[in-house]
């Protein structure tokens, strides 16, 4: 029974239902809510996770070690074991930890990722993002090296230049720190003209600056004064730009859509991992026992029931089903005789073998 309830559609259509709730719920905090309605939110909450638990738990009982195979499987533990050291931290224990319980209760939230598996182009897009974490981290690396070295040079040729419009406090090369971040925005191409300008600017009647290197004692007392340098600035940013903005970022670009064609490829395979899991559970009705077997007198059932409910083709004729099985999805149905005991001894029945998928 256990395993009919795990395995069942109904059960994560309910289950799915429970996500799309709790979600929901857990989005109608406001502020200067009242006592009574936290109260019955978190009761609501408490009754979820008491879902979220039994159903890991009837998965657990029923697959055992094959429940932690599957990835989602993996995710969804996780999620209910924070949930759970939530809950006895707060409501048995008695205790605050401030911000790491907020982070524990955030967990929850991330249950709303499982309905991704729900919907192909959704999951399509988040399988692309998956394959191309490995590229993304190796291009991210190289990027990090680059803001890195120009960081050094930035603070190198101007922290000495005198703060402006775009070169203010918040945006500038005093030190390393707000060099790195200074790049990192002007990778995004955020105001980075503004900040070469700043950089360019030269003494002028409009514009008062230093053109010697100032002595420590009057930058303590009145601060960076010094001017820019038109060629320093240009070559500088230019040639960050080029690497940093138009070079690594259409890179990202570049692994990204690498790896939408190739989910998209797998997508479009004739025999994906859906019609391998659809043929299990459509072959499970007539193999309960697992014997990789079948009697031939439900050959034909087997396939109408293959063709009609798991790959959803309607109002074919059992010829025509047999055709798209064997011909479009190549597949191959061995014949062979079983021998088998029966109550008037032993006897040879023709048998159909499940396909080496």
């Amino acid at each position: 029974m256990l395993h009919s309830i795990a395995t069942s559609k109904i059960f994560d259509n309910f289950i799915f239902a429970c996500i799309v709730t709790n979600t929901a719920t857990m989005s109608c905090n406001y502020y200067g809510q009242t006592d009574q309605f936290t109260y019955v939110q978190s009761i609501i909450n408490g009754v979820f996770a008491g879902i979220y638990t039994l159903e890991c738990a009837i998965k657990i009982y029923v697959l055992r070690s094959v429940y932690f195979k599957d990835g989602w499987n993996r995710f969804d533990f996780v999620i209910v074991v924070f949930a759970l050291i939530g809950l006895f931290t707060e409501k048995v224990f008695k205790l605050q930890v401030g911000p790491l319980t907020t982070i524990i209760r955030s967990f929850r939230i991330m249950r709303v990722f499982k309905m991704i598996k729900r919907f192909p182009q959704l999951n399509k897009i988040f399988n692309t993002f998956i394959v191309a974490i490995p590229s993304l981290v190796n291009v991210g690396s190289l990027l990090f090296l680059l803001l890195l070295l120009y960081s050094v040079l930035g603070v190198f040729f101007f922290a000495k230049v005198k703060l402006q419009d775009a070169l203010t406090v918040h945006a500038n090369f005093q030190d390393f720190g707000f060099a790195i971040l200074t790049l990192f925005r002007c990778t995004t191409g955020e105001a980075f003209n503004d900040i070469l300008r700043d950089l360019k600017r030269e003494r002028s009647i409009l514009f008062q600056c230093e053109t010697k290197d100032p002595t420590y004692a009057s930058i303590k007392a009145n601060g960076v004064h010094m001017c820019g340098s038109t060629a320093m600035a240009t070559g500088y940013f230019v040639s960050f730009q080029v690497l940093g903005a138009f070079i690594f970022l259409n890179m990202f670009i570049a692994i990204i859509l690498e790896g939408f064609e190739y989910s998209q490829q797998e997508e479009n395979m004739r025999i994906n991992d859906n019609i391998i899991e659809k043929f299990i559970e459509c072959w499970k009705k007539y193999d309960p026992l697992g014997e990789c077997l079948i009697s031939v007198n439900d050959l034909d059932d087997f396939i109408c029931d293959l063709c009609e409910q798991e790959l959803k083709i309607k109002g074919r004729s059992k010829e025509a089903c047999f055709f798209h099985l064997t011909q479009d999805y190549k597949l191959t149905l061995y014949i062979k005789y079983k021998r088998k005991i029966g109550l008037d001894g032993p006897r040879m029945e023709k048998v159909c073998r499940s396909p080496d998928l």
